[in-house]
Parts: structure tokens; C-alpha cells; sequence
């Protein structure tokens, strides 16, 4: 006996939005990185950088930096939690978000830690902020809304 349209798996599946995710986040990565200018600096003092980053005071253009970097990290949690949690139970949802949610903080320091790598790229606390937040975003999105839009 075969199997009927009504077996399969739907489409998207876990695994192919788990690709998606971990393209996204290269993507994140490289635009993170452009004009990719890597002039290495010495551990000791890429951590001393690190440790003192600056809190920007955020002018227009800070601003929509800020914004960029927000809406940046919504796809990264919104496509991490879809891998996670899509077509099983609610009760999987939180357990997800509290595993998602340090993985977007840790994504952001990664990043702004090796932005120290590239000169041309500026690096600071509000970054780090902003795509906390997106990553925050993402989650609810997807805990809102997330399995009825796929």
C-alpha cells in the first residue's frame, strides 16, 4: 500500500528551516565583517578592547545602526526557534526560548568580538544590546505567531 499526499511531512520541516538558520547567521556574520579588512591584534589586547567597549551615544546614523542590528537578529531567533519547536507542542516553546536566547547573546558577543579583527567596523555595547533585543524579538514572533505563518 503507498503512501497518500496526507502521509508526508509537510514543507518546511525542522531540518530545513535549521539550514535556513544556520545560512542566515553566516550571512550575519559576513555583513558583519564587510569590507573584510582583517588585520589580526594580538588576544591580550583584542580582550582588554573588549572588555572596555564603548556605550555610543546614539546620533541619526548610531540610530539607525541600531535599528539595522535589531531587525538583523529577528530572523536568527525567529528561524532557531522554527527549528526547535515547529509542528510539536506548545510546551516545547519555552524550553526553545530559553536556549535561543543566550545562543543570540553569545552569536552577538562573537561578533562583536571579532569585529575587533576589522577595523573598519565599529564596535560597541549598543550592538550588543540591539541584537539581544532582535534575538528577544524573534522568539516572541515565533512563539505569537510563528507556527501559524509557516
Amino acid at each position: 500500500m503507498g503512501t497518500t499526499a496526507a502521509d508526508q511531512p509537510g514543507f518546511p520541516r525542522r531540518g530545513h528551516l535549521a539550514l535556513l538558520a544556520m545560512v542566515y547567521a553566516c550571512l550575519v556574520v559576513y555583513g558583519s565583517l564587510v569590507p573584510l579588512d582583517y588585520r589580526p591584534v594580538p588576544w591580550d589586547e583584542a580582550v582588554e578592547r573588549f572588555w572596555n567597549l564603548p556605550y555610543l551615544q546614539l546620533g541619526i546614523h548610531s540610530r539607525a545602526d541600531w535599528v539595522a542590528n535589531l531587525l538583523l537578529f529577528i530572523p536568527v531567533a525567529w528561524l532557531s526557534m522554527a527549528s526547535l519547536t515547529l509542528d510539536r507542542a506548545w510546551e516545547w516553546r519555552w524550553p526553545a526560548a530559553l536556549l535561543i536566547m543566550p545562543l543570540c547573546f553569545a552569536f552577538a558577543l562573537a561578533i562583536e568580538f571579532t569585529q575587533i579583527q576589522f577595523p573598519a567596523r565599529t564596535t560597541s555595547i549598543n550592538d550588543i544590546i540591539a541584537e539581544t533585543l532582535g534575538g528577544l524579538l524573534g522568539v516572541l514572533l515565533w512563539m505569537g505567531s510563528g507556527q501559524r505563518t509557516v
